[in-house]
């Protein structure tokens, strides 16, 4: 395993013996060694500033899919505790000349969703000039 030298002395025994090792030293970087150094310590830090962005980039990424998510949850949630939700549904105005209300019928189911007083320009709407026109233009 090592290699021994042996010394003789004038009893022919040993008296130092000598053993090969490798050991971690402090050794003085060359200029080709140090400039060697250097540029691959501008790499490493070049590519570390890379990952980071890149790091940035995936954790918006989540960030926003997160908050995706919890919109999602959220509606959902009120859909859920609240049995209903929003949407638009054809309906259909029925203007009451007569008793001055507008009723407002959804199409799909008949039902009557509300009942209003009219405005006074829906009021105005009464007088049917165009087909009083149209009439008179036919008569004549």
């Amino acid at each position: 395993m090592y290699a021994v030298k042996k010394k003789k002395t004038k009893s022919d025994k040993p008296t130092v013996k000598t053993y090969n090792v490798n050991k971690s030293l402090k050794c003085d970087l060359t200029q080709p060694e140090l400039l060697l150094a250097g540029l691959e310590l501008a790499e490493a830090c070049d590519a570390k500033a890379k990952l980071d962005e890149e790091k940035k980039s995936v954790v918006a990424n989540f960030a926003a899919r997160l908050k995706e998510k919890d919109a999602q949850i959220s509606i959902l949630q009120s859909k859920v505790q609240n049995r209903f939700e929003f949407r638009q549904v054809p309906c259909e105005e029925q203007h009451d000349f007569a008793a001055g209300i507008v009723k407002t019928v959804r199409k799909d189911t008949g039902d009557v969703e509300e009942v209003r007083a009219m405005t006074e320009d829906e009021k105005q709407g009464s007088f049917d000039f165009d087909s009083k026109k149209a009439a008179d233009e036919a008569t004549v």
